[in-house]
């Protein structure tokens, strides 16, 4: 997770009034954050390090989607033309373009481990 709004923009009390007036605060098992569910940039910055959980939450009460992540683990969580690819330890997931341009392009900054689960389910080998 990425420890610059961990830090910072927490909500341990899972009430909104613990974020800044223009946030809200989602709340999961997993963790907390507020986030500004105005701005998709905002929410898609804070959902791709969260928690399947968190971003479940955070959908719900934002009424926007993660769109990098795919939470339920199906491809109807991600955008047309993207599947749902989970590691084999079933930790992190994440909507990948299985166009090999798109995929050579992307596949050098994944983990090892969403990049083997990537290439087996898009059929491609990342030309690292």
């Amino acid at each position: 997770m990425n420890p610059s709004f961990l830090e910072v923009g927490r909500c341990p009390g899972g009430q909104d009034s613990e974020c800044p007036s223009d946030e809200s605060c989602i709340y999961a098992d997993s963790a907390d954050a507020c986030v500004d569910c105005s701005s998709q940039s905002d929410f898609d910055e804070k959902c791709q390090y969260m928690s399947d959980d968190w971003i479940i939450s955070a959908q719900d009460k934002c009424g926007l989607d993660c769109t990098t992540r795919c939470p339920t683990h199906s491809d109807s969580d991600c955008a047309d033309g993207l599947i749902c690819v989970v590691q084999s330890d079933g930790y992190f997931d994440q909507c990948v373009d299985c166009t090999k341009d798109s995929f050579e392009e992307e596949c050098k900054f994944w983990s090892d481990d969403i990049r083997s689960a990537a290439e087996e389910a898009c059929d491609l080998t990342c030309e690292m």
